[in-house]
């Protein structure tokens, strides 16, 4: 019974709003996903929340230079926010697998809110770190995480065993080419009319964005690695690389002998766990 009181009372320091939390790796549509509901009028947005935590500890050379001063220095500093934030609103969560893993994996108090609605998105590894690749031209790091299709499979598995709720797992190749279908149906099982403000908008600077979506990392970072989802008027589909028909083919145009050994470990590291996704779908 003490126990359950306990749970009760953690329970309703969250408002009775949605939290809509969209949790995947890199390179995944999940700024263009978080436009659907941050351009809505009853949400507020959080972005990458986690993502300073994660830097400080595996990037500590990079991440003064990454973030502004004073982010977020602990995961009860960011659930202080969410809470503070689902007084009076819905929000949605934008986070990345790699720096979300260890809170989600291990928060059960959180994961098993009933107001929490989970989102995954989910697109082949190969696509992932080419696209990273391309962007940054690094493989630095703890780099088979930040790939993140396994801690984004150890996450769904976490969060499949706790939460209430529906969980949608959006594969982005498919979701991207008609998102609205797919977003009525995760609105209809929100319980949350459509607004076509979910489905087009517009396109939003780096400075709004600060302001917005409670953005941690400095403006130059978000037109790095937002560019694209911030210029957007509307979710498209996204860039689509050869696939590979052979061990010859992994990573073939990438020049670093070092580099390409890298890609070809965390590609190897991360395709069993895209593979138990596509399980799911079936």
């Amino acid at each position: 019974m003490k126990l359950f009181l306990i749970f009760l009372a953690s329970i309703s320091l969250w408002a009775d709003n949605k939290i809509v939390y969209i949790i995947s790796a890199p390179r995944s549509l999940s700024t263009a996903s978080l436009r659907m509901f941050a351009n809505r009028d009853d949400f507020k947005a959080f972005i990458d929340s986690s993502c300073p935590i994660y830097f400080k500890k595996h990037y500590p050379e990079e991440y003064s230079s990454l973030f502004i001063e004073n982010p977020y220095q602990s995961i009860d500093e960011i659930k202080k926010d969410f809470i503070e934030a689902n007084k009076d609103s819905h929000i949605v969560v934008k986070d990345m697998s790699y720096s979300a893993h260890d809170f989600l994996v291990n928060d059960q108090e959180f994961v098993q809110n009933p107001n929490l609605h989970f989102i995954f998105l989910i697109r082949n590894p190969y696509d992932i770190q080419l696209s990273i690749y391309k962007k940054e031209h690094d493989v630095s790091g703890p780099y088979c995480d930040v790939v993140g299709t396994k801690k984004l499979y150890n996450i769904y598995q976490a969060v499949k065993e706790q939460n209430p709720n529906k969980i949608h797992l959006l594969f982005v190749d498919e979701f991207s080419k008609n998102p609205r279908p797919y977003l009525e149906e995760i609105l209809e099982d929100i319980n949350l009319p459509f607004t076509e403000k979910s489905v087009s908008w517009e396109s939003i600077d780096k400075n709004t964005l600060m302001k917005q979506w409670h953005q941690k990392s400095k403006p130059f970072v978000s037109e790095l690695w937002y560019d694209v989802a911030l210029q957007s008027t509307h979710i498209m589909p996204l860039t689509t690389y050869p696939q590979p028909l052979s061990d010859d083919d992994l990573f073939k145009d990438v020049e670093s002998d070092s580099d390409r050994e890298e890609l070809i470990k965390a590609y190897r590291y991360n395709l069993p766990y895209y593979m138990k996704f596509l399980e799911e779908k079936k």
